[in-house]
């Protein structure tokens, strides 16, 4: 019996077929000896518990719940390796790929063959949704985003996959790689992805909310896809009570501006994807607020978390310190760069602060003409 042991440690190794053939030895063993079915039913009842115990308690406790190696790649390195070294290929195809992928998860050089046959996927969920953002495909897109909020909340993923994969798109704007067409294909299917969230969540709300006490508008910044951020914080807000409008970086112009009913608006908050905004645009601080006394008005420049960001890639520029600073001094009653501090300093209910006194410009002064 102790080679028989021997051999079904072997055999172990052998994806799915390994336990049967370890278990047919014995068995015919025990048919032969004995001159009833007994000891062929102890044999299978043997070999039965110690293989559901084994697969399902002891080998998960002892190496976790899986080896790192996808379906495929077993079954593919099954049939290289038999049919490279025949039986003996088929019993080390397991442990030969298992070793594979922990030397491509620990060494760079061998990264590979934890790309091709580890199970862990090669893209962070907030790349992938990228992805389909860019190509215009709505659909997938909008089916990737439904997958991800069987397990997350709204607000978790548009903290953790919509506004990093926006950020990754103003990286490629910066960067000169992302063409207008595509900026304008992205921001479309990004604000239908919102909109259907936007329907999912109404959906799932069930009962009535209670009246909300807060009026906000949030405004894109500068681009296309600042409106698709600035669609998200007013989703975000939506769903913590506040009545929320978004409009569109295009009426920020000063007839767009004049045509807004600020009247009956408590708070603007301008969302900007870009590190470094211009002092044009945040001179519209001033201007939204001259427009209306005592309108608070917040600004958001969103920042890529740090723990998204790729180990050894610089990632999205980070904000610019000053720019916050040049953003309060030119007025703005908040200034924050995530979605959760936005949304904190958005429903707080305290008064506007006055709007700073303008510098007066210094005109440069003429040479005096020679008498």
């Amino acid at each position: 019996m102790p080679p028989l042991g021997l051999l079904t440690l072997v055999l172990r190794f052998v994806p799915y077929i390994g336990s049967v053939l370890a278990a047919a030895f014995p068995l015919f063993l025990a048919f032969a000896v004995s001159s009833d079915w007994s000891a062929v039913l102890y044999t299978a009842a043997l070999f039965a518990v110690v293989e559901l115990i084994t697969s399902n308690i002891i080998e998960p406790w002892l190496y976790g719940a899986n080896t790192g190696v996808s379906s495929l790649a077993i079954i593919v390195s099954a049939i290289f390796w038999t049919f490279l070294w025949g039986p003996l290929g088929l019993v080390l195809s397991t442990p030969l790929t298992v070793c594979l992928v922990v030397l491509g998860r620990h060494i760079p050089q061998f990264e590979l063959f934890d790309i091709l046959f580890g199970d862990e996927p090669v893209l962070a969920s907030h790349q992938r949704f990228y992805q389909r953002l860019l190509s215009g495909d709505r659909i997938e897109a909008a089916s990737r985003a439904e997958e991800l909020l069987e397990d997350m909340t709204a607000a978790e993923f548009h903290r953790d996959v919509a506004l990093p994969a926006l950020l990754m798109a103003q990286d490629d704007r910066d960067r000169g790689v992302l063409s207008p067409g595509q900026e304008s294909r992205l921001a479309g299917v990004g604000m239908a992805v919102v909109s259907d969230i936007g329907a999912l969540m109404a959906e799932d709300a069930g009962e009535a909310q209670a009246a909300p006490q807060l009026r906000i508008t949030c405004f894109g910044g500068r681009w296309p896809i600042d409106d698709v951020s600035a669609a998200i914080l007013a989703q975000s807000l939506q769903e913590e009570g506040a009545e929320v409008l978004h409009r569109s970086y295009m009426d920020l112009t000063p007839g767009g501006l004049a045509a807004l009913n600020l009247a009956e608006t408590d708070c603007v908050i301008l969302c900007f994807l870009d590190s470094t905004p211009t002092r044009a645009s945040l001179l519209h601080i001033r201007r939204i607020k001259r427009l209306r006394a005592g309108l608070r008005l917040g600004i958001v420049i969103w920042q890529m978390p740090k723990d998204l960001i790729l180990e050894g890639s610089a990632g999205p520029a980070p904000v610019d310190p000053a720019k916050l600073a040049e953003a309060r001094s030119l007025g703005a009653d908040f200034v924050e760069t995530s979605l959760e501090g936005a949304v904190e300093a958005a429903l707080q209910d305290v008064p506007a602060l006055p709007l700073p006194e303008a510098q007066p410009r210094k005109r440069p002064s003429r040479p005096r003409s020679a008498a």
